[in-house]
């Protein structure tokens, strides 16, 4: 809580009445004048409070190089363990290198290609919340993809070693 005039003061231990209000531990008196407007701040968000509303470029794209290596981080972990985990279906011992090939012609491009747009953002752009807007977009967009990939081409290729086994 804010106060836009006047001022708050701790009272001291003597100054509380401790048996009237034993549930308060800190009671405060408000020595400005009555009537005075209260403000207060409730950040939307927790990248909000982190970030602040207008955020330099520098600091998102410092953000955004952090998240995208932790995103292909994740990646790489969740093929790595779909990889263990079908390798003996039929067809498995293609897997590891298929998941390889996926890791170099998709996932490392795309997150280089993002980590660079934000390195010429942070070359040249102002403080701007519409980037904080556009921070949290690609993100989001980020994070999706490093989880919902490896978990969807890794559960097709199940799909389809469960059917040709089948046949």
């Amino acid at each position: 809580m804010c106060i836009i005039s006047g001022k708050m003061r701790r009272l001291s231990d003597s100054q509380i009445d401790r048996a009237a209000l034993p549930w308060i531990p800190v009671q405060y008196k408000y020595d400005g004048p009555v009537g005075v407007a209260m403000a207060s701040v409730f950040p939307h968000s927790r990248t909000h409070k982190k970030y602040g509303s207008a955020v330099a470029a520098p600091r998102l794209a410092r953000a955004m190089t952090w998240h995208a290596s932790a995103a292909l981080l994740s990646f790489a972990g969740l093929q790595l363990w779909g990889v263990v985990a079908l390798a003996r279906a039929p067809g498995g011992q293609v897997l590891p290198f298929v998941a390889l090939g996926l890791l170099l012609l998709v996932a490392i491009p795309f997150a280089r290609r993002l980590e660079r747009r934000w390195r010429d953002l942070a070359a040249s752009a102002l403080p701007s919340s519409g980037l904080l807007m556009h921070f949290r977009r690609d993100r989001s967009r980020l994070w999706r993809l490093a989880l919902i990939i490896p978990t969807l081409w890794l559960g097709l290729f199940a799909v389809a070693a469960e059917a040709a086994s089948f046949f």
